[in-house]
């Protein structure tokens, strides 16, 4: 095995993956620990204003009916921040566009169906906290904010829906921690060896030293585990391990091999860790042909909405897990996630089960030669979230552009 560590600075912000590592904070309610982090959950009740007067309770997650453009609101209880501790406010997902706030501080603006977050520990505090949502998921806002995104979402295509579609919390991290990993490697003609390169993404809230392990797994069995001293500047930066691995077993619809890939990150700025699972699978195209692992690939499967009959797209576990074993069930090996990202968990159930899928940022029956370019601009923003969220799944096959768009 040969190993390589580089250390880059950065300007572009990846997405957050789940991070856990020992970590010590004060209890406070509706706090829950995971390792290196703590979250509180923000799912429940939230106050919807409409023309500044309060107008009903809405529940979050939801999928709402379109109204307009309107506000909510709910308050929540954080601890102290501990020494160099940052707060963050996630959303899985809203539709169509949303600007959040934080005791009354704008944060920053999102789109429809990925991931973001704001960090507001300048904001945080100890105590009560206050955080508001202006969505609109029909008409934009006076100033014309949403506009882009509503076109691209909203469209005859399939229900609209509006809200917090997904999951919503606020997490507490360390002073620097591991924003996301991207995971690339080349296997050999025979496939008895792999090169690979991890590209690991960093945040730090001012320069520090430290060290950084990676680790891959197959089952309980440690395929390769490499350390290094790192050197991180403030913001964002980026360090490059590369190694080889002999024979890994590969993935396949009828074999899904998996692997779990673990970060950890040691500074003075405390400790974090990141973990997710991965694969490997050779994918080539030849003429009009795919190649799966040097074996022909026919795609047979299925589209799937991720939405239910008046449920929108606010699904539960239990509910993505039947979409996704009864396709499997049918003798599919793909499935196409129309027209728009899916929730994560249907990428992990896809890994998982052996389905392989492909992904889309929303533009359905558009004129890319006529469509204003802002809304090319709102499509392009899903589409980089979507790759940078899914990247290291095996599972992904392709992501498609568009659905019948001149």
């Amino acid at each position: 095995m040969r190993s390589r560590f580089v250390a880059k600075n950065r300007s572009i912000h990846p997405l957050l993956v789940a991070a856990a590592s020992p970590f010590q904070a004060s209890p406070a309610p509706g706090v829950t620990h995971r390792g290196s982090r703590s979250r509180v959950d923000l799912n429940g009740p939230w106050e919807r204003y409409l023309n500044g007067s309060l107008y009903d309770v809405i529940q979050a997650p939801g999928s709402l009916r379109p109204l307009g453009s309107f506000r909510l609101q709910r308050s929540f209880l954080l601890p102290k921040l501990a020494a160099r501790q940052r707060a963050f406010l996630c959303f899985d997902a809203v539709t169509y566009h949303g600007r959040a706030f934080a005791n009354g501080t704008e944060l920053g603006a999102m789109g429809s169906y990925v991931p973001y977050e704001f960090e507001f520990t300048r904001h945080a505090e100890e105590g009560s906290n206050t955080v508001e949502v202006v969505l609109s998921d029909l008409i934009p806002e006076p100033s014309g904010a949403g506009k882009a995104e509503i076109a691209v979402g909203l469209n005859p295509g399939w229900e609209g829906y509006g809200g917090i579609i997904r999951d919503v919390y606020v997490e507490l991290r360390p002073g620097a921690f591991i924003e996301n990993i991207r995971f690339a490697y080349k296997l050999n003609g025979g496939y008895t060896k792999a090169s690979c390169r991890a590209q690991v993404f960093l945040s730090a809230a001012e320069p520090a030293s430290g060290r950084l392990e990676l680790s891959l797994f197959h089952g309980h069995s440690t395929v390769a585990r490499l350390s290094q001293p790192v050197e991180l500047p403030a913001g964002s930066s980026e360090v490059e391990a590369v190694f080889d691995t002999d024979a890994p077993p590969l993935w396949s619809p009828e074999q899904p091999n998996l692997h779990q890939l673990a970060a950890h990150l040691e500074t003075g700025l405390g400790a974090d860790h990141y973990a997710c699972r991965t694969g490997f699978r050779d994918l080539q195209i030849r003429g009009r042909a795919f190649e799966l692992n040097g074996r022909a690939l026919v795609l047979n499967g299925v589209c799937r909405h991720d939405m239910w009959k008046d449920q929108g797209f606010t699904l539960t576990p239990a509910q993505m897990e039947q979409d996704m074993r009864m396709i499997k069930a049918l003798g599919a090996n793909f499935v196409r996630l129309v027209h728009y990202p899916h929730h994560r968990y249907i990428i992990d159930l896809a890994d998982e089960l052996g389905l392989l899928v492909s992904e889309e940022p929303g533009y359905w029956n558009m004129d890319f030669q006529t469509m204003p370019r802002a809304q090319v601009e709102a499509g392009l923003r899903i589409l980089e979230r979507i790759i940078r969220r899914d990247w290291n799944s095996p599972a992904v096959f392709a992501w498609l552009l568009a659905n019948e768009c001149n």
